[in-house]
């Protein structure tokens, strides 16, 4: 048996185990009953969300607007590096680039999120140092930075006590 096969097997004997402690244990079954509620209740008021057209197009309608900004943004970056490519083209970028850098298990798709904008603008013809240039001025302007005043914003708020 491999290293990898001899750690799996002894998860899932420590799962089975656990599992059968808490079917076992009528205190344990409650607990677990009681959390289970909670939990079917907390997805049916989530999901109460979809009942209303309203609140369905505010959410997919203002992640549209989010990606469009994000692509002007992008857009803006590329231009002030002296190129210039479609919104199509900005649009794909940011999509692409934003699922790639979230299947990563990176906080925030750092790094990776930079290597993604720069082989993407690559691809599309831009020379690469340029395209690492406007990944990196991209990511400062929309990720780097916001915390920054982001924090001087919480600060205003709590200090006039909106919080």
């Amino acid at each position: 048996m491999t290293f990898t096969g001899k750690w799996l097997l002894i998860g899932g004997v420590a799962l089975v185990v656990l599992i059968s402690i808490v079917i076992a244990i009528p205190k344990f079954r409650r607990i677990m009953a009681g959390k289970a509620a909670e939990v079917k209740q907390d997805i049916g008021d989530s999901l109460g969300v979809f009942r209303s057209p309203t609140k369905v197009v505010m959410i997919f309608g203002g992640n549209l607007f989010a990606v469009l900004l994000y692509a002007v943004v992008l857009g803006f970056c590329v231009h002030a590096f002296g190129h210039d490519l479609s919104f199509a083209d900005l649009v794909l970028t940011y999509t692409v680039v934003t699922i790639f850098a979230g299947f990563m298990p990176v906080p925030g798709g750092m790094g990776v999120a930079e290597a993604g904008y720069t082989a993407v603008l690559v691809a599309l013809g831009l020379p690469r140092t340029s395209a690492l240039s406007i990944a990196m001025t991209f990511r400062l302007a929309t990720y780097y930075l916001p915390p920054i005043w982001g924090g001087f914003a919480m600060g205003w708020l709590r200090h006039h006590e909106y919080i």
